[in-house]
């Protein structure tokens, strides 16, 4: 008899070890549903931070510069999701800023502001590929009044191979 109560004894609180366990179980799903939507969401910001720097003439006036900023604007490859897509630098806040950065005022002995106005153009997220960004550089270098148009061209590689990677894991 004594046996039998040894054996009762041992195993007599299973409803403890699936509590435990089920508990883990949501906690780890918990987790990792959190791991998705915040991966996410910054894949998102990043893919915001995707912008050409299109750089414009020196000589322009305010008519042309703002026709420049109507023809960036009824582009299809701008981004409209959150109101980013163009914004206006003036070389002089470039300046300014640039002086605050880093706290050398090269217009001292330079004497002149060498920097040109910009505008930072968001692009839309079904165009970050190489392919598509290329394209629409070599569009916006062809209008008139645009000195240059730059982009880091790593960024958007390293960008498309790190959310395919984070996708991959998640």
């Amino acid at each position: 008899m004594e046996k039998a109560r040894n054996k009762k004894t041992l195993g007599g609180y299973p409803a403890v070890g699936v509590v435990i366990s089920i508990t883990l179980s949501l906690i780890v799903i918990g987790v990792f549903g959190i791991l998705v939507i915040y991966s996410q969401e910054l894949e998102q910001q990043v893919r915001q931070n995707i912008r050409l720097q299109v750089y414009l003439n020196s000589n322009l006036t305010e008519t042309h510069r703002l026709q420049i900023e109507n023809k960036l604007l009824s582009q299809d490859y701008v981004s409209k999701e959150d109101g980013t897509g163009i914004a206006y630098v003036s070389r002089d806040d470039a300046a300014k800023k640039f002086i605050e950065e880093t706290g050398e005022d090269f217009m001292k002995f330079i004497g002149d502001n060498p920097l040109h106005d910009a505008y930072l153009v968001s692009i839309a997220r079904e165009y970050h590929s190489i392919k598509e960004i290329e394209r629409i550089k070599k569009e916006i270098q062809n209008m008139k009044g645009v000195f240059q148009v730059y982009y880091e061209e790593g960024l958007i590689e390293s960008v498309n191979s790190n959310v395919t990677k984070i996708g991959l894991v998640l």
